[in-house]
């Protein structure tokens, strides 16, 4: 549009301008956002930043037979490796809010987080054994 308008004369601008300012605009906007596939990233660190806020507050062990607790966004399970972060729905909603469930669900699923995992998959056949709400993912 800049071009067409420039060849129109509304501008004031020489030829090409619009379009050189347009790259610098895209090339300041990639450097800042970086290169890549940062969504899955973003996931990632949303995730990881709600269980460091809300780790201690808003998830039950998942041996606590008392289940008397405020808002919750999920259970814990410790393991050999550390704790393993069982989000329900509507806490992994929260914590990654402002993405596509789905795209959380897919990148949750083809990645290992660092120091917990997100959503055991052997989870789901075990959580009536384990005597949990059936809306733990």
């Amino acid at each position: 549009m800049g071009e067409l308008a420039t060849e129109y004369g509304l501008t004031g601008w020489g030829a090409g301008m619009a379009i050189d300012t347009a790259l610098t605009c895209f090339a300041q906007w990639r450097n800042y956002r970086g290169a890549g596939n940062t969504e899955q990233w973003q996931i990632l660190d949303f995730v990881n930043a709600y269980v460091e806020t809300f780790g201690d507050t808003r998830f039950t062990d998942t041996t606590d037979t008392t289940r008397l607790h405020g808002i919750r966004s999920g259970y814990y399970l410790t393991t050999d490796n550390g704790k393993e972060w069982l989000f329900t729905k509507s806490g992994l909603q929260e914590a990654t809010k402002g993405h596509d469930f789905k795209q959380v669900l897919a990148v949750l699923k083809n990645k290992v987080v660092a120091k917990f995992v997100v959503i055991a998959d052997n989870f789901y056949h075990d959580r009536r054994k384990n005597n949990l709400p059936m809306s733990v993912l």
